[in-house]
């Protein structure tokens, strides 16, 4: 196994212990940290992937479940904490598992589906979302408006993406 399959291994082998931490303990700092370190693989399996010609099947398949482990555990984290709406949680996973059957679809017609600007942004957004609400307790803030806006934003543009990524590729769904 190369070194970017390991560190996406990695990032799944952290989504049980970041779960147990964020839900069973008051470890706010060592939460983070794992789920920061977690999604910094993502950037780095990539990178070292494409840079040293490390593609493989393993991984193109892997890496975006790895990221969806991550992300959808973090919401549900937020959701069983009271902390985020359970209709921000059925969004983001929604259109986590569409985008990825949608893809698999994609695949065995030997499509290749490249990460569109709203994904790109969806992503960000969801990575701040998930950080400002990990800040909370450690840094003692209320959660307020602007983050509200924040995570009703995200949501919508989380939407907005798999919109996007539909009607851009809908010729993979003609039989």
């Amino acid at each position: 196994m190369n070194l970017p399959n390991r560190l996406t291994m990695l990032r799944i082998l952290a989504v049980p212990i970041y779960f147990y931490l964020a839900l069973y303990t008051d470890h706010y700092v060592i939460t983070l940290m794992i789920f920061l370190v977690a999604a910094f693989t993502d950037f780095l399996d990539g990178y070292i992937a494409r840079k040293w010609g490390l593609v493989t099947s393993f991984g193109k398949l892997m890496d975006p479940l790895a990221d969806k482990f991550l992300t959808i555990t973090a919401f549900t984290v937020f959701t069983s904490q009271l902390v985020i709406s359970p209709v921000i949680l059925l969004i983001v996973t929604l259109r986590e598992i569409l985008i990825s059957v949608f893809r698999a679809v994609a695949a065995s017609k030997n499509v290749v589906i490249a990460a569109g600007i709203y994904g790109k942004i969806k992503t960000v957004l969801q990575m701040v979302v998930i950080i400002i609400l990990h800040l909370q307790p450690i840094m003692g803030f209320e959660k307020g408006l602007f983050v509200d806006i924040l995570i009703w934003s995200m949501a919508l543009m989380t939407l907005l993406s798999a919109f996007d990524y539909l009607w851009k590729n809908k010729e993979v769904l003609k039989e």
